[in-house]
């Protein structure tokens, strides 16, 4: 009895007549080509073909069952997932609701690439949820009393603080960084610029003579300039204004009044001087003479030229054609310009005597050393200005840097829940480490910069 009305409840389901079936089909395909086929070529189906279609229809609802009372999908939702319903089958004689659901195998695979795209983008997000800072995993952990210490909120604000101003200082270091500041000869000539300002290893004790020597050697190119002009121009007034010069440096005791003396007579006898050339050239003449008054023993040394005491403008003259013609691949090696002091060793002793080398300082190695400081700073004096501004910015970046690195070891990952930015590279830290390396001995581990640390 069970199974009759079973069959009863089915029959008045779906109505499985070959007929029924098969009449709509014709109907359907016999509307679509009206008027463009011949009425005997138009496509029917017989009744065996109906057959084979409610073989597969059959075949599909047996594999997939549905319960027609739960299932409502709208028909967006179809088009999306690509579900088809079969007009054809109906669960019941009063509506077409959905029978038989086909899944096309391209609507699938668009689910699943939606899907995982959709899960690629929110895996950040459930990471964080799961396993970041604060996460599920991490209060589990501190509910069970296992999770690791945290960082003090005081010691977050000092870390981030610093991290801050750090970063501000960073920028300034890579607008004032050049690339010179990378090549060996620029190197070099800073690690000897500092042991001269710091009187350290072998400069000990000869900042004072290079100055002497730098003055000289102002005296003498000076002289050679004035010289020059003297002998252009030989105007009444020029002559007048050039013996007035000499005068002065007779009586020369304060450098102060001397100029003072100086720019009075300048001032009266410019407009008196016919040609824009001469009047040049005295210019040029009085700039130099107050470039020298900047130094009292390059003013005295000149003064001594003007009276014709040529020996030490001799010896500097030759002093600076040295220096001046020094290469590269010399400056680089102190043995060579050891041996090319020892060549002129007599020149050079002259030239100790008047910047105070005496005694044991006087050697071949104490005048190369200094010849090799000198033919550096020509060649590189300002590119030197601009590298002190950005070891100036290092020294002011330094204390954030110590700030931050102290605050992270007092709170290793070891034992400390640390916040992601506890993680961020240090900025600047590229460039501080990397004039550090340049800048220091690796044989002794002597460090050539002040950057406010110990040395």
């Amino acid at each position: 009895m069970v199974k009759k009305s079973e069959q009863t409840i089915d029959k008045k389901e779906i109505n499985l007549s070959p007929k029924e079936i098969a009449e709509p089909i014709n109907k359907n395909l016999k509307d679509r080509y009206q008027g463009l086929i011949e009425e005997e070529e138009s496509d029917t189906l017989n009744l065996w073909e109906s057959n084979d279609i409610i073989k597969k229809i059959d075949a599909e609802r047996s594999e997939l069952t549905l319960d027609k009372t739960r299932v409502s999908i709208p028909d967006s939702t179809q088009k999306i997932l690509g579900l088809f319903p079969s007009s054809n089958l109906n669960f019941n004689h009063e509506s077409s609701s959905i029978g038989t659901l086909i899944f096309s195998p391209i609507s699938i695979g668009i689910l699943t690439l939606v899907s995982g795209i959709i899960l690629i983008q929110k895996k950040d997000i459930i990471h964080q949820l799961l396993l970041g800072e604060n996460g599920l995993s991490e209060q589990i952990m501190e509910f069970l009393g296992l999770a690791k210490l945290k960082v003090s909120q005081t010691a977050i604000f000092l870390h981030n603080r610093a991290l801050v101003d750090a970063k501000i200082l960073a920028k300034s270091l890579k607008a004032i960084e050049q690339d010179k500041f990378s090549k060996q000869e620029f190197l070099l000539f800073a690690k000897i610029k500092f042991c001269v300002q710091y009187n350290r290893q072998e400069y000990e004790g000869l900042n004072q003579s290079i100055e002497c020597l730098k003055s000289a050697l102002k005296a003498q190119k000076s002289y050679v300039i004035m010289d020059q002009i003297e002998l252009m121009c030989q105007g009444i007034k020029q002559k007048e204004f050039y013996d007035h010069v000499y005068q002065e440096l007779k009586k020369y005791e304060d450098p102060e009044v001397f100029q003072s003396n100086i720019k009075q007579k300048l001032t009266a006898i410019i407009p008196q001087i016919k040609t824009d050339e001469g009047k040049h050239n005295l210019q040029v003449y009085a700039q130099e003479l107050d470039s020298l008054c900047k130094n009292d023993f390059s003013l005295r040394l000149f003064s001594l030229f003007t009276q014709k005491q040529l020996k030490e403008f001799s010896i500097l003259q030759s002093t600076s054609e040295i220096i001046s013609n020094l290469k590269e691949q010399d400056l680089m090696n102190l043995k060579v310009l050891t041996c090319l002091v020892m060549v002129h060793y007599d020149m050079f002793e002259e030239s100790g005597k008047m910047i105070n080398i005496t005694g044991k300082k006087s050697s071949p190695d104490t005048y190369a050393r200094i010849i090799q400081y000198l033919a550096l700073e020509n060649r590189h004096q300002q590119a030197y200005i601009q590298f002190e501004k950005l070891i100036e910015v290092l020294r002011q970046w330094h204390p954030f840097y110590q700030a931050v690195s102290k605050i992270r070891e007092e709170y290793p990952p070891e034992n400390y829940r640390q916040p992601k930015d506890f993680n961020q590279e240090i900025p600047g830290l590229d460039l501080y480490l990397k004039y550090k390396n340049y800048l220091t001995d690796r044989q002794t581990g002597y460090t050539y910069i002040d950057f406010g640390e110990e040395q």
